[in-house]
């Protein structure tokens, strides 16, 4: 985590620790050897401005989570399957028996 970001943020936190989680795991299952590294940075945005308001008033962030992996990695020319819905289509099929799971993790997300 960078120097500037809060460590305390307030929002939902349901969907960004799927998101995460899903991220993760597949950053793990997907790689036999090297590592997996997570990266946290942010950066104000704005500062909401409301008159009424007397006591502290909060900023708005930004926050960009990055996770990297040395796996097997996705070909560029298959990436635009990553995130379609409908049809759902796996980028490779042919990882499921190998890999196990639906491949459904970064959609539902």
């Amino acid at each position: 985590m960078d120097t500037k970001t809060s460590e305390f943020i307030k929002g939902d936190l349901t969907p960004l620790r799927q998101i995460l989680v899903n991220l993760l795991s597949n950053g793990i299952k997907f790689t036999n050897y090297g590592e997996v590294v997570v990266s946290v940075t942010s950066k104000v945005t704005n500062q909401l401005n409301n008159s009424f308001i007397t006591q502290e008033i909060p900023q708005l962030y930004e926050m960009r989570f990055t996770v990297k992996d040395t796996g097997i990695g996705i070909p560029k020319d298959k990436m635009y399957r990553l995130l379609q819905t409908f049809p759902f289509s796996q980028v490779d099929a042919s990882t499921t028996s190998h890999y196990s799971g639906t491949g459904l993790g970064l959609v539902i997300s």
